[in-house]
Order: C-alpha cells, then structure tokens, then sequence
C-alpha cells in the first residue's frame, strides 16, 4: 500500500494572495453568465486550475473532513463586524462536487457571511482529492491564532496519523519549533476533563505540562481542580506533583482536614437557611475562602433578609 504523505505546505496548494487577488477582481466584474454551471468550457478549466467565482451560499456544502468541531461565538462576532466593514478579502477556497461546491477552507468566513444575510461569496474554486482537501483544511486550522491548544494538539495527531509523519517534519509543514509539537501532543495524554480545562482557557499550558510529571489520570485530575480553585501557579502544582511522586501514600494537610471542613460547613449552611427562611449555598473555594449564595423569591423577602442581618 502506498504511503501517504504530505504535500508541500498550504502555499502550494492554494494560488497566492497575489494571484487570487487578481483573479477574484475579474470574477466580481465578469457576467454571471459565464459562471453557468452547465458550461463545458467551465467543467474542464476548474479540472486544471484555480478560479476565484462569485458563488451562491445555498450553493456551498461544509467539508465533512473539517478537523474543527467547535467554533467560539465571540470570534465569529469579530469575523462578522469585520466583513460587514471591509467584505469578504480573503475567499473561500472549495472544489465542485456534482452541482455544489464543497468547502475546503473557510468554514468561519462562510458561518459570518450566513449570519449577515450574504447571498453569495468569492470562492477559489479548486480540482482537489480527499487528501489534499484534508490537507488544506488541516493546515489552514493550524496557521489560525484563535485554535486552543487542544485543537492544535489533535490536528497535530491527526495529520501525523494520516500522513505518517515525524514531529519534525509536523513542525516544518506547521511553520512550529519540534519542541513546541512534541508539547502539544503530550496534552493528549491527559484524561479528557483536564483537558477540556485547558480548552476552556481555566488551565493554563504551563500548568497542564506541569500535570504530565504525573502518571496518575486521577491524581491529575484532581490536582488540576485544585490548581483553579487556589490559583495555584505552575511552580506549586510541580511541587505537588513531585511531593506525591516522592510520598505516594501520604496524604496532604488540606485532604485530611476536609471532611471536618466539611462537616463544619453544612452544620453552618443549614443553622443560616433556618435563621433566613429560605436557600443558602456554600461553596468553598480554598481551606480559607468561599461564596455564600442566598436565595431569594421576592423583593419583600429580600427586603427581611436585610433586616434580620441588621439585627
């Protein structure tokens, strides 16, 4: 079976700025007519070549190979703000499948021109194979700036697995350091809570390589939760980690105060919800620190919390 590999980067594939900047000018200027999805002469120029047309929305498919699953409604609202302002400057890129067109770059672009009630869109139409239209995709979402480092790290492995390649050619085709992919792999050794910690920007990097000194999914886990909880910094959660590398059956002060704390926390929350009539919550967020939350169902009733706390 012959081994896939990569190609020559995202330049290669898709025409430079340059190029489809000249080209889109023609096709914003040229007929509709000219784009007749039932010309021949059409059919063989996009089987050798890149053109940039003027397509219909309701023309467009998703690429079902995206490697993105997750799109972040904030940066969708800037793309959105920014093409009602300045339009569409960079088109889409997509290859014709039957009488569509099926994305292969700029899924976000394609999501902000929807929500701005565009009718049609510039898109560099391209003859590609499943490979390079993967290929494409996975690149483009890696040159991207807004990728968490979980996205990075599986478009990483996905590309190492479907092409069969090294951390350093990874690194070259990505335009990364070696060290920096090697780093974002070993995330995916996480269990996937942590990981979705560090998707949700709630751990930071430093503090989830700091995790991987641990071979315990539990352990990393849990010191994970506790690192936001204390605001911990990357040089405490490594101390901790070594701590219980070096003392694995020693527990630390914290855990064996807990469940007095414990104790001492709901005996006061139900003794507070009696005095007040009504729902207390608290939540303890160090050995020292918390939030007490009260409920309240009416301005009356709000009204005599005051009262009973100026009492």
């Amino acid at each position: 079976m012959k081994e896939k590999r990569l190609g020559r980067g995202l330049s290669s594939l898709i025409p430079q700025k340059k190029s489809f900047d000249e080209k889109a000018q023609s096709a914003v200027s040229t007929n509709a007519s000219t784009v007749s999805k039932n010309s021949v002469t059409e059919e063989k120029n996009f089987e050798t070549s890149a053109l940039v047309r003027d397509v219909l929305i309701q023309d467009i498919q998703v690429n079902p190979r995206q490697p993105r699953k997750y799109f972040r409604d904030e940066a969708l609202e800037d793309l959105v703000a920014s093409i009602k302002e300045h339009g569409v400057i960079q088109p889409l890129v997509a290859r014709r499948v039957g009488i569509h067109y099926e994305l292969i770059a700029g899924e976000r672009r394609l999501r902000a021109c929807k929500k701005l009630g565009l009718t049609n869109v510039p898109v560099i139409v391209r003859s590609s194979t499943d490979q390079e239209q993967l290929e494409i995709a996975l690149i483009e979402n890696l040159q991207r700036e807004d990728l968490d480092p979980i996205e990075e790290a599986l478009a990483y492995q996905r590309l190492q697995k479907e092409f069969s390649l090294s951390h350093e050619e990874l690194a070259q085709k990505a335009g990364k350091n070696r060290s920096t992919v090697t780093n974002m792999l070993r995330l995916l050794k996480l269990p996937n809570s942590v990981q979705k910690l560090v998707s949700e920007k709630q751990l930071s990097m430093g503090h989830a390589r700091a995790l991987l000194a641990s071979s315990d999914p539990n352990k990393q886990t849990r010191l994970a939760q506790r690192s936001i909880a204390e605001d911990l910094s990357v040089r405490q959660i490594e101390n901790l980690v070594k701590n219980e590398i070096a003392n694995p059956n020693r527990k630390s002060k914290k855990t064996q105060s807990t469940s007095d704390l414990d104790v001492f926390l709901r005996n006061f929350q139900e003794n507070l919800q009696r005095q007040l009539g009504t729902k207390v919550q608290i939540k303890p967020k160090t050995h020292e620190k918390g939030e007490i939350t009260i409920s309240y169902f009416s301005r009356s009733e709000l009204q005599g919390f005051f009262d009973k706390l100026r009492n």
